[in-house]
């Protein structure tokens, strides 16, 4: 059984500025975990994030064999074939880590593990985390594995636990990383115990905390790779279809419309004078997303912004569109661009007559992107 008494025996100070070094670096930050805590991301989106993620896992027992050629304590080496042991399934490979790994791959998120086709930044990590678990400066391997590595665990997989959890994968598919969550801070504590009784060396801190760093950086960065690559590599095929020159027409669902919108979305409320409902014209393409508003006399849609831009024509009545500080009188016939992001609201200023209008979004688009969704820039939207 682990004790944290090297640990406790060693300089605390030192020991807690490392451990503050790494609860308050900036990994934790990242836009991967970012869109967990916001529940931004599905469940085929899981399945490309570990995907690729099944490189660095698979891996994994090769970093810890990295440290332990440099190692030349043999008490220390017996401690790291017992992580080493644990992660291989004791005396049952098939409960091994990396083959729980496999099987959530293979059952959960219905992976096909020799179709995987790795990105360029996945093995940019995985070759430079086993770059530096291999030096031979031993303080530079423990800090890298322990405070970089196995202690951020625990509070990583809670990250993917919550963020699965919010794309609908049950908890109880979620083992490897409950599993991780329970034991990885054992394995820690073999690997902060070994980097401790180093402590006595010139610059012990100073290489720590930059092998600390380096490990959070690395995977920092390869986080943020991951939630970009989620989004380019829905946008592809829209790319693709723009560089080849060739008309979609065949492949279009609908090109003619004439039957009744179908609605979005529609919203009332009488503290904030709002009032409104957004039906969407069944001709859409890869981009446009064409819409109709329809304003009740004296009311008012929600002061929002979005990550679509939108093209307003007014069909119907008067009223006038609010665009960040900016203010404009519209009526039939009347043109309005509303740039991404800005913050914007229509009112119907008419006595008695609707505000009605056609917006042009490219919200096909912008969909594609991680958080867009049809109401998440709204304050309350019933369907």
């Amino acid at each position: 059984m682990k004790t944290d008494s090297m640990i406790t025996a060693s300089n605390p100070t030192s020991y807690d500025s490392l451990h503050e070094f790494q609860t308050t670096h900036s990994f934790w930050n990242n836009d991967l975990f970012n869109a967990c805590r916001r529940g931004w991301l599905t469940k085929e989106d899981f399945k490309y994030i570990f995907s690729q993620y099944y490189l660095y896992c698979k891996n994994f027992t090769r970093y810890i064999t990295g440290v332990m050629t440099n190692c030349e304590d043999d008490l220390q080496r017996a401690n790291l074939s017992e992580n080493l042991w644990e992660e291989a399934g004791e005396k049952e490979p098939e409960k091994r880590h990396a083959e729980i790994f496999r099987k959530f791959l293979k059952e959960v998120l219905e992976i096909d593990l020799k179709a995987i086709k790795f990105e360029p930044f996945t093995y940019q990590f995985v070759n430079s985390y086993l770059k530096e678990s291999q030096r031979p400066d031993i303080v530079h391997g423990t800090a890298f594995l322990s405070l970089g590595t196995e202690g951020i665990v625990a509070e990583m997989y809670k990250q993917f636990i919550e963020g699965m959890l919010k794309a609908g994968i049950h908890d109880s598919d979620l083992l490897f990383f409950h599993l991780h969550v329970e034991c990885d801070d054992d394995h820690a504590l073999t690997l902060e115990n070994m980097l401790m009784s180093y402590q006595h060396q010139p610059n012990w801190f100073e290489t720590a905390k930059t092998a600390v760093d380096i490990a959070l950086n690395l995977r920092y960065d390869f986080f943020n790779n991951l939630y970009k690559a989620l989004y380019l590599n829905k946008i592809t095929p829209v790319i693709n279809g723009i560089i080849d020159g060739q008309s979609l027409a065949a492949n279009t669902t609908q090109l003619h419309y004439e039957r009744k919108h179908d609605k979005i979305y529609q919203n009332k409320e009488d503290e904030n004078n709002i009032e409104f409902s957004v039906d969407r014209i069944a001709l859409s393409g890869q981009v446009l997303d064409p819409r109709i508003v329809h304003i009740p006399s004296g009311k008012q849609n929600e002061n929002h912004s979005h990550a679509h831009e939108t093209y307003i024509y007014i069909i119907q009545g008067n009223g006038t569109v609010k665009i960040d500080d900016m203010e404009f009188p519209v009526s039939a016939g009347s043109s309005i661009l509303v740039p991404r992001w800005s913050r914007h609201q229509t009112s119907n200023t008419s006595e008695n007559e609707e505000l009605i209008f056609l917006g042009v979004t490219d919200f096909n688009l912008t969909k594609n992107f991680p958080g867009n969704t049809e109401t998440s820039y709204r304050k309350s939207a019933k369907a």
